[in-house]
């Protein structure tokens, strides 16, 4: 190969880029044990299954989980924290004119005395994973980084 168009990148941090998508990898399988139960209970428990993974998946928790264990790597600690997040924006409903068929009406019928309202309003609340800056935080000095909770204070900047 031509020196002149190779690439050198440090090999401490293709070491921990790489372990660290390994790691990622495996943190994020979906379990392997299949509960057991009725037909009844499955389906609920399946449609949890979609509503969390919905739910990981709008919070980019991928991305999130990815970064806290590069930074472990990288500068030998990580710093999650838990937000209450509410979202707000447009809702659409549809609601109903006066004399809708019945439900057995097909649905370009049902569909048909109705019209859509947009409002807004509060979309939806969730808890929101988040990786600080391990240079935007202050923990307390007098003691252990790996033994926060002990300490009077925790700050970080977002």
């Amino acid at each position: 190969m031509p020196w002149g168009r190779s690439i050198e990148v440090p090999i401490t941090y293709v070491v921990a880029w790489v372990t660290a998508m390994l790691e990622t990898q495996a943190l994020d399988r979906p379990p392997e044990v299949e509960g057991e139960g009725g037909p009844d209970e499955m389906a609920g428990a399946r449609l949890l299954e979609a509503s969390l993974q919905y739910d990981l998946d709008q919070t980019r928790h991928l991305l999130n989980l990815f970064q806290g264990v590069y930074d472990t790597k990288r500068y030998g600690v990580t710093v999650w924290g838990l937000n209450w997040t509410e979202e707000m924006g447009m809702i659409r409903e549809r609601r109903a004119a006066g004399g809708m068929p019945g439900p057995g009406a097909p649905s370009w019928l049902r569909n048909a005395g109705s019209f859509a309202v947009q409002r807004y309003g509060l979309r939806r609340e969730y808890n929101k994973v988040d990786v600080y800056d391990p240079y935007m935080i202050l923990p307390d000095p007098r003691v252990p980084l790996a033994d926060h909770q002990r300490g009077e204070f925790f700050g970080h900047a977002f």
